[in-house]
């Protein structure tokens, strides 16, 4: 199984990412993505996403892929308000 690895920074925060094309055989691939605090597709800071190899494909390579994912997903309340939260200093 090949897996490809490569770091990213998406608003600061590095992410390790870690893909294998072909994780079950030519048809299904696992993106896996480690850091060290809570992203928009996680709150644990880790994701393992497995889908269709041509679910990846139609994107230019599995980097942009994964920006997107998560310039998508921080679109959404839940990851506004907790960005907001790590902002505002808090009294109490």
């Amino acid at each position: 199984m090949k897996v490809t690895s490569t770091t990213i920074v998406w608003q600061g925060i590095n992410i390790q990412v870690n893909y294998a094309p072909e994780y079950f055989g030519c048809h299904t691939a696992h993106l896996e993505l480690k850091a060290l605090e809570p992203l928009p597709v996680t709150e644990t800071g880790y994701r393992s996403h497995f889908a269709p190899k041509e679910h990846f494909d139609a994107h230019n390579n599995i980097v942009d892929y994964c920006l997107e994912w998560l310039e998508k997903s921080a679109q959404k309340d839940n990851w506004i308000n907790y960005a907001l939260s790590k902002q505002q200093m808090r009294l109490f």
